[in-house]
């Protein structure tokens, strides 16, 4: 169907009776993923003359609704309301009168339920699971063996936990595809317990995102079967004796459209379940509940995800969290379907949760006009707004013979019907989004037998503007990267600068630990010395011996590689006003904030005494860590210790700091957001300094796992930036503070100078072809922009510490924006050096713009471009021949009176950049303190060994009463 059908305008409804089948879900779900595509399911409770009445009416509705019910002609749809206070009976409290039954028991959330219900008085708990388990007196040797698989001996460790408890543990390997197998082991247990009290249903299967076009029936049916046919097999199971209470873990993908973008087949598999419930509850004295879940954070499928919850107001819960709201979500009367979450009010649009996406200005357009199968002899096209509302200039090909190669590439591809294609087609909407570019663009390059710069496909998004772009296929050999000028995508000018400018703000002084420089100083060192930081994964991370697997998959890191602090453990609570205990508490991102903070102070030649009180602020960028994951059971220090707030907060506290006090997650462009911010608090005066930067640690295989989930790691373990072979990132740690001040008020006061920011700006992508998939048109606009305000002319920019993280899409979008923003300044060709220090030590994740800062500054400070490494053969995807750029792979001087421009774009699609110039020649002023002498210890997810308290010199932690 949505092969076959062009996917703007187009009606796709499901009709059922009462039963539907799990076909309706992907009805349901169809505009999450296809935005011009109309989905919904409706169900009729009445004769044939209301079904075609419905039919007839909801083939030509217009409103969003995704799901209808008609009982006789009353039209109903589902709204999302709170749920009235939990004050109904507790149907956990007799779990100790029979057995408890849950599938999927051997997975991380079944594991930490039976935990659970455990503590809640079930005393005989059967856990059926795919996985396979070694013999029973086994377990314990194995859980306490150092090589067994870290899976293996987690899920053993809880298991025993279990035992040692005084549970009596069924453990049964089952696919849920046997009923009459289910059925005996369901007589047994009835035979043993007594019966057989409540059953939570957990097992499920979820895939990496992909197109639904991409997933084959056998990948589908593989997500379908453990929830909806194992549902099915399980109720049958049971026969005429149900259990009292039947929990079945459904997901708030589900439940929301906008959630089900790559995961149609998973959202479809829960619409089951919520059908379930609803329909059986009751049933011979079967209380039934679909609880719609958002992600588990750490544990079961939030090992290696995370959730677009949160941009809807419902947020990811911790374990602790969720276990909580079990108990409450079943306590309240007569709802069989519910979503247990934690929001405000007040940022929760409920009413728009149900509802199929907004509809923005490219799905709305009018249907593309299909090609014929004879070409026509009307080669006439029409000219469309392009995403930004642009008008491209594009043009159509001299003939439909033109496009036809072009058509039946992409239709290829993207698995659409060709007749569907036109010249006006829009790329995005026949699904081209961050999933299908890259491989549209190697199908390109194969077909045309040269290299393709991916960002024409975003400057030119219909079929007859690329392929005009793109030119005829041909089989002569591949024309060389300099026999290819890179195409000119429209572009304003830049706007004349404002009479005021922006306040120019002076750097005074850095600090940071980043992999192999414990400080600017030597972070120049290396940098200019070339040398390589990555290694592989520390043994005090985590097990390369049982994660690591090149290939990846469920569980595994297809890299083990990466930028490592050789301090990351360590830390001097005394120092800081800690106790151990505390010390152990606090998030090693706060620890590792709170020293180059101090030293970031030092360098600028100023004591802590001397700032207390000020109103200096402090802008750090930094995620959500697990280090929460570790600390369990929380203890009074735990708030205080691991939320994220608290990074930045603990700096204000022991510094004794009265400016705003801000944390920034915008993802990979977090800390340079920071500098931008900073740079904003100062020029409005409310702040007189400001700390701005950024840290990040690899606490674990957290990252690694999710990263390989979304196939982003370089497999072979090195950043290629502009590189042809360029693979993926290298994930790296870090911390980078930076002490900003107005450039008049540094001068008055006497402080060096290091460099001047002479303008920042950050914007964001909008929407593109993919969440992860960067906007080169947003970043040109940005770049255009920061010096437009300015007053800054491109041709002065020396160098561009670029975001570069090495990557087949990612690198030439960023290489061609920077090319056409710079193209409307001069013609000039390979004036400006380019590179990035992520193919030095990794991309720092949060960290990695203020590392790239502190980079750019040295640049400035010594006067020398630095070599980016691992650039042996240029990307040819890019014409660097032809542009302003090249790629800086030795040392040499960077033209003196240059400026140097800082990149930095998040996942999400925030995107900063900033143009510094040179410091005050010389940098006579206030000179560098000696940095601090810390005493530090180990502290890293074990307590170190309790020692003599010592006197604290000023206290950085934040004691709380919670009342």
């Amino acid at each position: 169907m949505l092969t076959a059908n062009p996917r703007i305008g187009l009606r796709c409804v499901h009709v059922s009776g009462a039963e539907r089948s799990a076909l309706a879900g992907f009805y349901r779900s169809l505009s999450g993923e296809f935005p011009g595509v109309h989905g919904r399911t409706v169900r009729v409770d009445g004769g044939t003359a209301e079904l075609v009445a419905a039919v007839r009416a909801e083939t030509s509705a217009a409103d969003r609704e995704t799901e209808i019910r008609y009982a006789g002609a009353r039209r109903r749809r589902p709204v999302a309301a709170f749920a009235p206070a939990s004050n109904g009976d507790d149907p956990l409290a007799d779990l100790g009168r029979g057995a408890v039954l849950i599938t999927g028991g051997l997975g991380g959330i079944g594991l930490r339920l039976a935990a659970h219900l455990a503590d809640r008085g079930a005393r005989h708990i059967v856990l059926i699971g795919r996985s396979r388990m070694p013999v029973r007196n086994q377990w314990a040797a194995l859980a306490a063996e150092p090589s067994t698989d870290p899976v293996l001996r987690t899920r053993l460790t809880a298991l025993l936990a279990l035992v040692e408890r005084g549970v009596t543990l069924t453990v049964r390997t089952d696919a849920l595809d046997d009923v009459t197998s289910l059925r005996r082991l369901i007589g047994r247990v009835r035979k043993q317990a007594g019966g057989i009290d409540a059953v939570f249903h957990c097992a499920g299967v979820m895939d990496p995102p992909a197109s639904f076009l991409s997933r084959t029936a056998e990948e589908i049916s593989r997500v379908l079967r453990p929830k909806a046919d194992g549902l099915a097999v399980l109720w049958s199971a049971f026969g005429p004796k149900p259990p009292r209470l039947m929990v079945l873990f459904s997901s708030v993908a589900g439940a929301i459209p906008r959630l089900a973008a790559g995961y149609l087949d998973y959202a479809a598999a829960n619409t089951v379940l919520d059908d379930f419930a609803a329909a059986h509850d009751g049933e011979s004295g079967c209380a039934v509940r679909a609880l719609r879940w958002p992600l588990w954070r750490g544990v079961g499928m939030g090992l290696e995800r995370t959730s677009a919850g949160g941009g809807l107001g419902i947020g990811d819960l911790d374990g602790n969290e969720a276990l909580d709201l079990l108990d409450l979500a079943l306590r309240v009367p007569g709802e069989p379907v519910l979503l247990p979450c934690r929001v405000e009010r007040a940022s929760l649009a409920a009413g728009e949760l149900f509802l199929a996406p907004s509809r923005t200005a490219p799905a709305e357009r009018a249907p593309a006009r299909p090609v014929p199968a004879v070409p026509s002899s009307d080669n006439s096209t029409g000219t469309l707004p392009d995403a930004a509302g642009e008008t491209p200039a594009d043009s159509a090909p001299d003939t439909a013979a033109d496009l036809g190669w072009l058509t039946t590439l992409v239709a290829r591809t993207t698995k659409v019907d060709a007749a569907l294609l036109g010249p006006d087609t829009l790329l995005g909407d026949v699904g081209v989004d961050s999933l299908l570019m890259a491989e549209l663009v190697r199908d390109l390059e194969a077909e045309l037998g040269h290299a393709v710069d991916p960002s024409l496909l975003q400057e030119h998004p219909t079929l007859a503007g690329l392929a005009d772009a793109l030119g005829a296929p041909t089989t002569a050999p591949a024309a060389g990267p300099a026999d290819r000028r890179p195409a000119r995508a429209v572009v304003t000018e830049p706007a004349p600068a404002p009479d005021g400018r922006p306040t120019p703000i002076a750097v005074i002084g850095m600090g940071c630990r980043l992999p192999g420089a414990a400080d600017p100083a030597q972070l120049w060192d290396v940098l200019l010395a070339g040398r390589d930081l990555v290694t592989e994964v520390p043994a005090d991370r985590w097990d390369i011996g049982s994660l690591y697997s090149p290939d990846g998959g469920p569980g595994r890191s297809q890299s083990k590689w990466g930028g490592f602090l050789d301090d990351a453990a360590l830390f001097d609570p005394e120092f800081f006003g800690f106790d151990d205990e505390s010390a152990r508490q606090l998030d090693p991102l706060a620890r590792k904030a709170l020293e180059v903070s101090v030293e970031c102070l030092r360098d600028a030649g100023y004591r802590e005494d001397e700032v207390r009180g000020q109103s200096l602020g402090v802008f750090v960028g930094t995620r959500t860590g697990n280090h929460r994951a570790h600390l369990q059971p929380p203890t009074r220090q735990y708030t205080a210790g691991v939320n994220q707030n608290f990074v930045a907060a603990h700096i204000s506290h022991f510094l004794d700091l009265t400016g705003p006090n801000l944390v920034v997650d915008s993802a990979c462009s977090s800390s340079l957001v920071t500098i931008h911010l900073a740079a904003q608090s100062l020029a409005a005066g409310e702040s007189s300094m400001a700390l701005a930067g950024g840290v990040d640690l690899l606490f674990d295989e957290e990252p690694y796992l999710m990263l390989s989930a979304g196939k982003a790691l370089s497999p072979s373990g090195r950043c290629r930036t502009f590189d042809e072979s360029a693979d993926g990132l290298v994930p790296g740690e870090g911390a980078g503070m930076v002490l900003l001040k107005r450039l008049a008020d540094a001068q008055r006061d006497g402080d060096r100078v290091l460099a001047v920011i002479e303008s920042s700006g950050v914007n964001n992508d909008g929407r593109t072809m993919g969440h992860t998939t960067p906007n080169g048109r947003a970043q040109r606009a940005l770049v255009s922009d920061v010096l437009a305000r300015g007053g800054i002319d491109a041709r002065t920019i020396g160098y561009v510490e670029a975001h570069g993280t090495g990557t087949m899409i990612g690198d030439p979008i960023e290489l061609q924006a920077l090319t056409t923003v710079h193209r409307t300044h001069t013609e000039d060709r390979g004036y400006c050096g380019i590179g990035s220090i992520k193919s030095t030590m990794g991309h720092l994740l949060s960290a990695a713009g203020v590392a790239g800062f502190i980079k750019a500054v040295q640049i400035l400070r010594h006067g020398r471009l630095v070599p980016t490494l691992h650039c042996h053969r240029p990307n040819p995807r890019f014409a660097f021949a032809e542009s302003p750029f090249f790629p800086v792979t030795r040392a040499m001087d960077l033209p003196p009176g240059s400026r140097v421009g800082v990149s930095a774009f998040g996942f999400g699609g925030t995107n900063a950049h900033v143009v510094l110039g040179p410091g005050t020649p010389g940098e006579p002023g206030r000179p560098p303190l000696p940095l601090p002498v810390y005493r530090r210890r180990r502290f890293w997810r074990l307590p170190a060994a309790p020692g003599p308290a010592t006197a604290p010199v000023r206290s950085a932690r934040l004691d709380l009463t919670l009342s």
